[in-house]
């Protein structure tokens, strides 16, 4: 029986049988994957606690005629700071759900691993308020590598340079609208100078120095508005974690 090895990052999981578990992963070297963990869910399984979801870990397969077989899984990280809070801990299942809905099966994608995994190292260290931020550059630099790349400096329709005032974001046309060209559009938002501002600096920038920008409250809030407006129509649905996510805001109220 042939076997493989990688690095990976563990997206779901979902029970099989009495005692086996389908775990999905993406992997540094194939891309995602689904595997099947044989008798994970026994009490005695060595394996359980290194593939909890979230976790980075190196995982061992045995190729079969179906899926391939997980054989050995040793933690590389967990991010333990990140799952004491329960806020960021929705906004990392909201990165991982992205990724998983962006990929098919085998479709190998380097840059995304490397992404996330930053991404998650750095909502793990980084202050609650500040992981927004971490969230917000991941979209915008996911979305180049999966071929949705947003038009944020010129109008998409008239490619003439953007002014600080009277603009829209359009999914349908993938990126800013000036007024007249958005004039007539049934799906587009407004969208404002310091909005816009954020959204560049977020695609173009490293993530270590999109953490370090202080976003007000509503500013921050009006982002997140405008990232799922543009997200929900590249997927055509709205992710569970984005339900979660608001569940959980709503609790601290």
């Amino acid at each position: 029986m042939r076997t493989f090895s990688s690095e990976g990052i563990i997206l779901k999981r979902v029970d099989f049988g009495e005692a086996d578990r389908l775990i999905t992963i993406f992997t540094k070297n194939r891309g995602k994957i689904t595997s099947l963990a044989k008798g994970i869910r026994r009490i005695e399984s060595r394996r359980s606690g290194n593939v909890e979801l979230l976790n980075k870990a190196k995982l061992s397969f045995a190729e079969s005629r179906s899926l391939p077989i997980l054989t050995e899984a040793e933690s590389l990280e967990t991010y333990s700071n990140l799952k004491k809070d329960l806020m960021k801990v929705s906004m990392a299942y909201y990165l991982v759900e992205l990724v998983d809905q962006f990929f098919h099966d085998q479709q190998e994608n380097y840059k995304t691993y490397e992404l996330l995994s930053e991404s998650l190292k750095s909502i793990d260290r980084v202050e609650a308020n500040k992981a927004e931020n971490v969230v917000r550059a991941f979209e915008l630099k996911l979305l180049p590598l999966v071929g949705y790349r947003p038009s944020l400096n010129t109008c998409v329709k008239c490619r003439n340079k953007i002014e600080p005032d009277g603009n829209f974001l359009s999914p349908e046309d993938g990126g800013i609208l000036d007024k007249s060209c958005a004039n007539g559009s049934p799906l587009v938002k407004p969208i404002t100078s310091d909005e816009i501002k954020i959204l560049r600096f977020a695609t173009d920038k490293p993530i270590a120095s999109v953490v370090k920008v202080n976003v007000p409250d509503k500013l921050a809030e009006r982002l997140k508005e405008q990232m799922n407006f543009y997200l929900e129509y590249v997927l055509e649905k709205q992710l569970n974690s984005v339900k979660f996510s608001e569940k959980i805001k709503n609790l601290g109220k």
